[in-house]
């Protein structure tokens, strides 16, 4: 197999948690760093969920560089991991794609629709691949909810709700961030936005809850989502005060035999199956890592040369449905 060489562009809390997935995944390297600040500058990152971080040991022979076309022309690379802020993605992603690399980058993909066509094109000039930091499509719990709409254990799903919530991060401001992509909706809550269509197909329409967004603006939203055969979704979530009430996460799905329920805070996770039989506890791996599995899927996208699922087709589908559902703010 061969080795998946990579540069991690941007190097807080998600590029140090990317660079511990691939110095710790058989078949990568880590090749390079790309960070504003210079390497003696940077410190560990904690974020607003446990993930696997890269010690300080294991960069050690791995060099640092301030901008990423001196990494390019510095160092081998296969693959370039964009962690950057939101609205820094397309310059990264673009120089990266051309430079002839496949491209990792993370939620949301860029900060403007006109941005994400900027970049759909050049990867079609180009022909390289882009895949899409959706996470929560590599998580066990929503893997389980998948697998059991697919094989129709329980029915047809009749009902979905889901909800992310975690303390307002260090960098949010308050304020409406939209030019930047940096509100609740683009930042936090996109995930479950894109796993629900990614699960149930186009949505038909949204609504918003005004109510709710006049009082908190782009921190704290809910939406109602009506997908094709009358499946109601209902997504909500946002940043809360003050910034360290921990991070949330879950769903209820209810199906015609019977339903699941996945809780999730900082540090424990629990999913549960009712059926008219009893409630069962579903066993969760807690050595399992998503953000691992993630990466991999990426490595092994690049070497079969596969479009992965978290495409930039995906992402720009995601990104409309949001825009859609600001204009109704």
């Amino acid at each position: 197999m061969k080795t998946l060489k990579c540069i991690v562009a941007g190097f807080g809390f998600m590029g140090q948690t990317h660079a511990g997935s691939i110095c710790n995944a058989p078949g990568m390297e880590l090749t390079a760093v790309v960070d504003a600040l210079p390497k003696e500058k940077i410190k560990p990152a904690a974020g607003n969920i446990k993930t696997e971080s890269v010690s300080w040991e294991q960069l050690e022979n791995v060099p640092f560089f301030q901008s990423l076309d001196e990494a390019l022309h510095s160092v081998e690379a296969d693959a370039v991991i964009v962690a950057t802020p939101n609205f820094l993605h397309t310059d990264a992603v673009l120089t990266a794609l051309d430079a002839g690399k496949d491209v990792f980058v993370e939620k949301p993909l860029c900060a403007t629709l006109s941005e994400a066509d900027q970049i759909r094109k050049k990867a079609e000039k180009t022909g390289r691949l882009v895949q899409v930091g959706f996470v929560v499509r590599f998580n066990q719990p929503y893997c389980y909810l998948k697998d059991t709409l697919t094989s129709g254990t329980l029915g047809s799903l009749q009902y979905l709700q889901m909800h992310r919530y975690t303390g307002a991060p260090a960098w949010w401001q308050g304020v409406d961030e939209q030019e930047k992509m940096d509100t609740a909706l683009h930042d936090l809550n996109i995930h479950d936005i894109d796993f629900a269509i990614s699960l149930l197909g186009e949505p038909e329409n949204v609504r918003l809850n005004q109510n709710l967004h006049r009082k908190f603006n782009t921190s704290l939203f809910a939406s109602t989502w009506n997908f094709p055969g009358g499946t109601p979704v209902q997504i909500q979530g946002g940043f809360l005060r003050p910034s360290t009430v921990p991070f949330r996460a879950g769903f209820m799905a209810m199906f015609e035999n019977g339903m699941l329920e996945f809780t999730k805070k900082f540090d424990s996770m629990a999913l549960f199956r009712h059926t008219a039989d009893g409630s069962f506890e579903i066993p969760l791996d807690p050595q399992e890592n998503p953000f691992q599995k993630e990466i991999l899927s990426f490595a092994e996208c690049v070497r079969n040369h596969q479009q992965p699922e978290a495409n930039v087709h995906a992402a720009i589908r995601d990104m409309e449905w949001i825009e859609k559902l600001v204009h109704k703010m």
